[in-house]
């Protein structure tokens, strides 16, 4: 939630940025280099004063209970601490909790809602798809190569044209393309032969992955990420539209909203809707009635394929930079979400207000779950059970 964006900001403002953590071989002389620490290791008064230099600007994101007195505090000693660093931030009254229009702005994005909707109508049909992830990653580092700055030093393409809106919306097209091949590619062997769509998705998956390697080797970048895109880029993914209890709103999130209204139309007020839950139901019913099930099987992975291309152009820009393994296991968090809102994977019962419910509640859980401590490697543990 925060060690991430925070470094991307710093680097977006040309700091050298040091990432560490608690198992971090000598620690204190790591930390001890820094001019800005920023603290979110979620163990109460973890931070000691031998650990920050004279005049260090200490940030203290962590919401911790102690253990002795029970009251809220940081990652931070602040009272030790306080007595050497130019600035530090208290905990409570700092930083602060998560609001609720941050909670909204996380969970559009972190939750991969997009990728859920998508997937939703695969498990609507009694499958899966287990490629989402990886083809959120080949669409992502093809949008981020399209549209790096035209100055930055280690552009990939150096021979593309500076980014223009039409150039950023043909990008655009291009991806959501992309994506959509890959969707057809699954539906075609799904419906054609009969195939299971885990057999299906695993063979894309692999595949794709294997695209994203080699397209990573291209122009001897020897599988370095992706970074150094435009200002247009992020103004277009992350410009800033309103505020809501002065948490910046981007655009992203206008545009996920935008797209679960898109999809809960497509489900409920279309022919192709209906026809969808109709397979999903009984496929062989649903043909005897004069449903077309090979074009709807077709046209459902075609469509979760669209979602994966968009989703992949939002992520070039919002992780900052793209690497190889961008959008592993992606689509384990969005099957996930579809299974707690109510989408069946014995087919033809699900709701789009069931999948964005689930994408919440899953967030919700794993937010809170940071917030108390919970250590990285027990999240996953707790979360998949």
């Amino acid at each position: 939630i925060v060690g991430l964006p925070v470094s991307k900001l710093l680097l977006d403002e040309n700091a050298t940025v040091t990432i560490a953590h608690s198992r971090t071989v000598d620690l204190p002389t790591v930390t001890r280099n820094a001019e800005i620490l920023v603290v979110a290791i979620g163990r109460p008064k973890f931070v000691t004063a031998d650990m920050v230099s004279e005049g260090t600007v200490v940030i203290d994101v962590g919401v911790n209970r102690d253990p002795e007195t029970g009251k809220l505090c940081g990652d931070v000693d602040f009272e030790a601490v306080s007595e050497v660093a130019s600035y530090l931030t208290p905990v409570p009254g700092g930083v602060g909790l998560m609001t609720t229009a941050m909670l909204m702005r996380n969970t559009l994005t972190a939750a991969k809602l997009p990728i859920a909707l998508g997937i939703g109508g695969a498990i609507v049909l009694t499958g899966t798809d287990i490629s989402a992830g990886r083809a959120v990653g080949l669409t992502a580092c093809v949008a981020a190569s399209l549209l790096q700055a035209s100055g930055y030093a280690n552009k990939m393409l150096t021979f593309l044209p500076e980014v223009t809106p039409f150039w950023m919306f043909v990008t655009f097209l291009i991806v959501i393309a992309i994506g959509a091949i890959i969707g057809l590619i699954n539906g075609f062997f799904v419906a054609k032969f009969s195939l299971h769509p885990f057999i299906v998705t695993l063979s894309t998956q692999l595949m794709t992955y294997g695209i994203i390697l080699w397209f990573f080797s291209l122009n001897d970048n020897n599988g370095q990420p992706i970074s150094g895109l435009s200002d247009e880029y992020k103004a277009f993914v992350n410009g800033e539209l309103f505020r809501v209890d002065n948490v910046p709103i981007p655009w992203y999130v206008v545009y996920a909203i935008l797209l679960t209204a898109l999809m809960w139309f497509i489900w409920n007020k279309t022919t192709f809707g209906k026809n969808m839950f109709a397979v999903g139901s009984n496929a062989e019913a649903a043909k005897v009635s004069g449903v077309n099930v090979f074009l709807t099987t077709m046209l459902v992975h075609t469509l979760a394929g669209a979602m994966y291309g968009y989703s992949g152009f939002v992520e070039g820009f919002r992780s900052g930079s793209i690497a190889a393994g961008t959008g592993a296991n992606y689509e384990c968090d969005a099957i996930a979400a579809c299974v707690i809102g109510g989408v069946s994977f014995v087919g033809g019962t699900g709701k789009i207000s069931g999948i964005v419910l689930g994408v919440f509640v899953l967030r919700i859980i794993f937010i809170a779950l940071t917030m108390l401590g919970v250590s990285s490697s027990s999240l996953y543990i707790i979360k998949g059970a």
